[in-house]
């Protein structure tokens, strides 16, 4: 009995001792998740605060965006009212001489554009004039501007549909002066401002010991003039849901083939080689900007 009763205080004595061991360890486990959760309360004031910060400037930001627009257009209407004044302050000599500056300028993209073709017409003196005179106008409507800073996309297509009507009018009025090889020849020339620069690129290319003569020039950009002319035409049809990047690298190989070909009985085997060279580059940029501009290529 007494040995029973030895047993009994022990295990109590035991028993006490893990009770006491475990209301220890939830008192500690009790105490670390009140720090844990002061913590995170710390830490989730500290992302409100910085996410209130960063609104905050974000605020500040688009209101000086804001501002600076605000005051840009503002300078633009200054700068626009400052050179309507400065243009009511024009007279009428200064006007005249601008006038004439202008026409000059001109004249000389009209000389330089039709140098190949002006020697083959058969025009009376009259004719020809009247043609010069056309052909300048022609020049003065392209070179009108048709958009400006304030101008919306209605002003615009309203003033490039115009644009279009006047150049129209002046085609119809030059074809009624030449004889149809005349005007099918003009049609050649009248948009060949780029070809023209590109005569003069491949003189830079070729240099003054393999330079083209002046009949050289004319066969090289009539050449390349008709072989645009066809491959306008090509793109003019083909270019829609059908089209493809191997056609159209297709076509422009034909483009470019076809009027080196066109040229090569006129050239020595130097320059052939070097215009076959300086023409693989741009036809190479011609078609990845076609590319673009079709919507093959992003």
């Amino acid at each position: 009995m007494k040995t029973s009763l030895v047993a009994l205080a022990a295990c109590i004595c035991l028993l006490s001792v893990l009770v006491f061991s475990m209301w220890r360890q939830n008192v500690q486990l009790q105490t670390q998740m009140a720090e844990l959760a002061d913590q995170l309360s710390r830490k989730a004031t500290e992302v409100k605060n910085a996410e209130q910060t960063w609104q905050n400037q974000l605020q500040k930001a688009a209101e000086l965006l804001a501002d600076a627009k605000s005051e840009n257009a503002n300078l633009q209407l200054q700068l626009l009212q400052l050179r309507g004044e400065e243009k009511s302050h024009v007279n009428v000599g200064t006007q005249a001489l601008l006038s004439r500056i202008e026409d000059n300028n001109l004249s000389d993209v009209v000389a330089h554009k039709y140098q190949y073709f002006f020697p083959g017409l058969t025009l009376a003196a009259g004719e020809k004039e009247q043609l010069k005179r056309l052909l300048l106008d022609r020049e003065r409507v392209l070179n009108a501007a048709t958009s400006g800073y304030f101008s919306d996309s209605l002003d615009v297509g309203t003033k490039v549909a115009h644009q279009q009507a006047l150049v129209a009018d002046l085609d119809s009025q030059i074809a009624s002066i030449l004889d149809d090889n005349e005007y099918a020849e003009f049609e050649l020339f009248k948009d060949s401002g780029f070809e023209q620069y590109q005569v003069k690129q491949i003189a830079r290319v070729l240099g003054p010991d393999s330079a083209l003569t002046d009949d050289q020039q004319r066969q090289f950009l009539l050449a390349k003039l008709h072989q645009k002319q066809s491959f306008n035409s090509w793109l003019e049809k083909h270019n829609g849901p059908e089209l493809t990047s191997t056609a159209l690298t297709e076509a422009l190989d034909i483009y470019k083939n076809s009027y080196l070909q066109e040229i090569r009985g006129a050239i020595n085997d130097k320059q052939y080689r070097l215009i076959q060279d300086y023409e693989k580059v741009q036809f190479d940029q011609m078609g990845r900007s076609l590319r673009i501009s079709t919507g093959l290529d992003p």
